[in-house]
């Protein structure tokens, strides 16, 4: 099985055994064994694996996409380019202002840049004003970076509700449920994490992970 990516965790199981103690009696003073039951902590190192999609499965994530764009627009949805073509109605969807901002802003991070290689690149020893110029293009810099980010950002978000981003949610989701397995010790072949019949049962066994991380599931919930 080819891998994306994989990590490895030690899971933590509690279970309880029962053990034999040895009391002594208050009033006779004589030691008496007795059975109780004891909480015990195991460690189990698990691999995590995210494996990388076959043909099949990319076309899969595809019709999942593709239903839940078409699932979308029946219900009102706009797609990216309904609202950016609602936006160039009004006017555009970059105000004017954050334009210009955004053009003078990368005009400058290019100077800035080019300036911090000539400097960095000069032969021989570098000055002490070279050094503290470079600091200051360093700082120049990391600041018009965040100012660009910032502002692109807050553009971006409106597109976060779009019936595009929710397709694209949907098919990250498939890729996730299908294709995350774990490897435990006494496994030949990875296990494939999060089963189920359908997407949304398989979905609904991610939920109760996240939801309750901290406490062991019952074996049940990971049965078909």
């Amino acid at each position: 099985m080819k891998e994306i990516y994989s990590f490895s965790v030690d899971l933590e199981t509690k279970t309880t055994k029962e053990v034999e103690k040895t009391i002594v009696d208050k009033e006779t003073g004589k030691e008496e064994k007795v059975k109780a039951e004891e909480e015990v902590v195991t460690s189990e190192p698990v691999r995590i694996i995210l494996k990388e999609p076959n043909r099949r499965q990319v076309e899969e994530a595809d019709m999942e996409y593709s239903i839940e764009m078409s699932q979308c627009v029946k219900r009102g949805i706009l797609t990216k380019a309904m609202l950016a073509n609602k936006y160039t109605d009004t006017g555009g969807l970059v105000a004017e202002e954050d334009a210009k901002s955004l053009a003078k802003s990368y005009g400058k991070l290019g100077e800035i840049q080019s300036e911090y290689t000539r400097l960095s690149t000069k032969t021989g020893k570098k000055t002490k004003e070279d050094e503290e110029r470079l600091a200051e293009l360093l700082e120049d810099i990391a600041a018009l970076r965040k100012h660009i980010v910032d502002t692109e950002t807050a553009y971006a978000s409106l597109f976060n509700h779009t019936a595009d981003t929710k397709a694209q949610n949907r098919a990250i989701m498939w890729y996730v449920l299908n294709l995350t397995h774990v490897m435990r010790e006494e496994d030949e072949e990875p296990q494939v994490f999060f089963k189920g019949e359908t997407f949304d049962k398989a979905r609904l066994q991610r939920l109760l992970v996240i939801g309750i991380m901290q406490a062991p599931l019952p074996k049940k919930i990971f049965k078909n």
